[in-house]
């Protein structure tokens, strides 16, 4: 587990694209994979792959998903929209390793305060959406994310490489020491809520009649220098460890009106 400072942004975990849910593609030939589902009520799924390699060393890819709803209910709507980038390059022996990666993230979502007229949810009659009136009708959440990696690491060990073979077999090496990894991440989140028709009851000493803001900025620089044999392609190493120096830069940034 990390014990780098974490702002608390979890509540999109299952939609968002990481660092660590990435996935590269090593192909003999261009890859594309498209997927589209529509649900109920012109829900809609898009999901594209798109993968290459320029030369043995060097492959290149993007995967981009769409996910809208409008929601059964009125102010339900919501609509995300994530991708990712990377490019890879590693010299012929295996040995060095460079990646540059870029994360985005995208989630909008309409608030409506909790149903106005709440004696109609003991009604018999609640088959029409429209019957519901909400505390707020133009108010939005927009969540955003971006991330820029750019990641090196170089194993110093005598390598014995076999074109042929592509399972990587320990025997392939006399020895491994670990691997050095060097780091550079910056990440950008924001968190923004809107409302244009801030005239409910539900706001008390607003300052602007015409609209109601609050956001939240959070930015965070971090420079890694590890040392790992945790990774290790030897299956039997005497013992696992993990040397790392980590600097890290974070800014936060509040703003309402």
């Amino acid at each position: 587990q990390s014990s780098q400072f974490d702002f608390g942004f979890h509540q999109y975990d299952a939609y968002r694209f990481t660092l660590k849910n990435m996935r590269y593609y090593k192909t003999n030939t261009p890859f594309t994979q498209v997927a589209f589902n529509i649900g109920n009520k012109k829900e809609q799924n898009i999901d594209i792959i798109l993968a290459q390699n320029f030369k043995k060393n060097i492959n290149v890819g993007l995967d981009f998903r769409i996910l809208k709803s409008p929601g059964y209910l009125l102010h339900q709507k919501t609509a995300n929209s994530n991708f990712y980038i990377y490019t890879q390059y590693h010299s012929t022996d295996k040995r060095y390793v460079f990646l540059i990666n870029y994360i985005n993230n995208r989630f909008k979502y309409e608030e409506s305060g909790g149903i106005y007229n709440k004696e109609i949810l003991y009604s018999n009659d609640v088959s029409s959406p429209n019957q519901y009136i909400f505390n707020l009708s133009g108010s939005n959440k927009v969540y955003k994310e971006s991330c820029i990696q750019i990641k090196q690491t170089y194993t110093p060990f005598k390598y014995k490489y076999n074109p042929k073979d592509s399972t990587n077999n320990s025997k392939n090496f006399k020895y491994y020491l670990g691997t050095i990894s060097h780091d550079i991440t910056f990440n950008k989140f924001s968190e923004q809520y809107f409302d244009y028709n801030p005239m409910s009851m539900i706001y008390y000493n607003r300052f602007d009649s015409s609209r109601t803001l609050d956001s939240t900025h959070y930015y965070h620089l971090q420079n890694t220098l590890s040392l790992t044999n945790i990774n290790s392609i030897n299956s039997k190493p005497f013992l696992f460890y993990k040397l790392s120096y980590s600097y890290s830069i974070i800014k936060i940034h509040q703003s309402d009106t």
